[in-house]
């Protein structure tokens, strides 16, 4: 008898500590500002992620959101330049997960992504620039993922996408449009493993 019970118990502890969902924080910018890791300066291209585990498949939904706001003097015609930018990114991605132990993962997957940027340069002499960028795209995905605990992982990964869009840029002087033009941009972009991700599971 108490030889099932332990048995039942070791089952039950198994079952608890598999967790299907996990929430990923992108911590490069961070460890950036306090350690000198990288350039300060790159914007991280997700800053937070979300993760279903089937066995051993996933689906993944990134997201990022930015706002830059800032001015300048120029010294030349004495006119300050006020500049906004916006950056938003989402992306769906399908993971295959190949276990190399129990604290090593191996992800390969394949992302769709779509971005909406906008830059608005607004100056004192009546100039304003006003661009608008929407993309979409996708690519392979390699995730190399390290368990600290049944809760705690880092993950960082490498990414090849193709990306294609448009891109609205118009001028206007005192309210005039003075050039509106619409132009179709391709790129192909890639990503080293130089992020680091914190996944939390539950």
């Amino acid at each position: 008898m108490l030889f099932l019970i332990l048995i039942v118990q070791s089952v039950t502890a198994q079952k608890a500590n598999v967790y299907k969902n996990d929430i990923g924080i992108n911590m490069t910018t961070l460890l950036s500002e306090v350690i000198g890791l990288g350039d300060n300066d790159i914007v991280p291209n997700y800053n937070i992620s979300y993760r279903r585990t089937f066995n051993k498949k996933a689906f993944r939904i990134s997201a990022h959101a930015g706002l830059n706001k800032n001015s300048d003097f120029n010294n030349i015609d004495n006119s300050t330049i006020s500049l906004e930018e916006k950056d938003f990114r989402l992306r769906l991605g399908f993971e295959n997960h190949l276990y190399l132990s129990q604290k090593f993962l191996l992800i390969v997957g394949l992302d769709v992504l779509g971005m909406y940027q906008s830059s608005i340069s607004v100056s004192t002499t009546g100039f304003e620039n006003d661009i608008k960028t929407i993309s979409a795209g996708a690519g392979p995905a390699l995730r190399f993922e390290y368990k600290i605990s049944d809760r705690i992982s880092l993950m960082t990964e490498s990414t090849l996408y193709f990306i294609t869009g448009n891109e609205n840029d118009k001028v206007t002087f005192l309210g005039q449009v003075q050039n509106d033009s619409n132009n179709s941009k391709y790129s192909l972009t890639t990503q080293i493993p130089s992020v680091l991700f914190i996944n939390v599971h539950f």
